[in-house]
């Protein structure tokens, strides 16, 4: 940009700085919630989902996969409740759609629920998982194992599900504030009069100003769809 039109640039109001950022944040939230259109939106990646169930059970991953060679040469026999309490967590890690019981991260309470909730079939699992050495947060890291290996796809972008949620958190929490500075700087904007009830102009989009309050959201809500 040459000195004459630098010269010339009219300096951006706080109206249109306020409603650029909070577009742009706007924007961030809807397109992490809306990137699969399912479960996975709000579901760990493959390799978090893994991680934090290894460190649910305190173990790690070369133990993880040498329970797995284990209880893969288990007969039925003798461990039904530890193959279906397997069976159900790794399921539910696996899959995409909430009807399906989807688990958003690897569970760590209520472990008795992976079972049908009864409570003499959950000290089944703790039986039988034992007697391998091994116990219940060590089967959830098992069927955390076998669902990102052979479920890959049904992951999702969640690496670390309290970092994320706490940025998550400051990004609404930023919004909120550039919302509230909307309400008091649309003056500033290009006004167009319908009658006696002023509209905002931004772009190629005119919006009523009342209520003040809701102008941010509704700016960026239209402007976004």
């Amino acid at each position: 940009m040459g000195i004459m039109q630098k010269m010339k640039a009219k300096p951006a109001s706080q109206f249109d700085e306020a409603v650029d950022e909070a577009l742009a944040i706007y924007r961030e939230l809807s397109d992490a919630s809306n990137q699969f259109g399912d479960a996975r939106d709000e579901k760990m990646s493959a390799r978090g989902f893994l991680n934090e169930a290894l460190r649910n059970a305190r173990t790690d991953q070369k133990k993880i996969e040498a329970l797995d060679k284990v209880v893969a040469r288990l007969p039925e026999d003798g461990n039904e409740h530890l193959f279906r309490f397997l069976s159900t967590a790794t399921q539910q890690a696996a899959a995409t759609r909430m009807d399906k019981s989807v688990n958003l991260r690897p569970p760590v309470g209520n472990l008795h629920r992976l079972i049908g909730g009864d409570a003499a079939d959950y000290v089944g699992v703790i039986v039988e998982s034992n007697a391998l050495g091994s116990n219940p947060f060590e089967l959830v890291a098992l069927a955390a194992l076998r669902a990102t290996r052979d479920f890959s796809d049904n992951f999702g972008n969640i690496d670390n599900w309290d970092k994320h949620h706490a940025a998550l958190e400051e990004k609404r929490r930023r919004l909120d504030e550039l919302y509230a500075a909307i309400a008091e700087a649309w003056q500033q904007a290009p006004i167009e009069w319908d009658g006696v009830n002023p509209r905002v102009r931004y772009g190629d989009i005119t919006m009523p100003v009342a209520p003040p309050d809701t102008l941010g959201e509704r700016l960026c809500v239209q402007l976004c769809h």
